[in-house]
């Protein structure tokens, strides 16, 4: 049996190219709905080192492949670029329709408690509760009178403790 190794690296490249163009599509579509935040959470995404190294070598890559004039691969490895810069706009926040924690969008509706605890002199944590999960925001304490005028907007009731259940 004769194994087509070309054939399997083009699959294998389509694959990513489509997975790359999905996973860049959804966090674009995050980052648009994300210009809906009123109170900006200080643990945003920022660049980091892996972030600057992976497009530079995605852009190497690129290079490479123009100079062995090998252009089938060219979209993969852009799709992965532009995905990964993608990646360094998202933020997190509270918007009058729900919590954004990086990609992931919470409604209302879906927010079952919270709890502020002092954490610092300028900043507040603020936990929510949401599909069996805790979300930590960290946020400027100017803007504690805000965060309350929103959660009490939508009755979202102060535990003490958030449990997971």
């Amino acid at each position: 049996m004769h194994f087509d190794y070309v054939m399997w690296l083009n699959i294998i490249t389509a694959l990513l190219f489509f997975g790359f163009l999905l996973l860049s599509v959804l966090s674009v579509r995050s980052i648009l709905r994300q210009k809906t935040i009123v109170i900006s959470s200080r643990i945003g995404r920022q660049t980091g080192l892996i972030e600057v190294i992976n497009v530079n070598v995605a852009l190497l890559i690129i290079v490479i492949l123009v100079i062995y004039r090998l252009y089938i691969y060219i979209p993969t490895v852009a799709v992965f670029a532009f995905f990964i810069l993608s990646l360094t706009r998202l933020q997190s926040g509270i918007s009058n329709t729900g919590i954004f924690v990086g990609m992931t969008y919470i409604p209302w509706e879906q927010v079952k408690a919270y709890k502020m605890v002092n954490d610092d002199i300028n900043t507040l944590q603020v936990k929510f509760r949401a599909n069996k999960r805790q979300y930590v925001m960290r946020c400027d304490k100017k803007d504690l009178s805000a965060i309350q005028a929103i959660l009490r907007k939508f009755r979202v009731p102060e535990q003490e403790t958030i449990s997971l259940d």
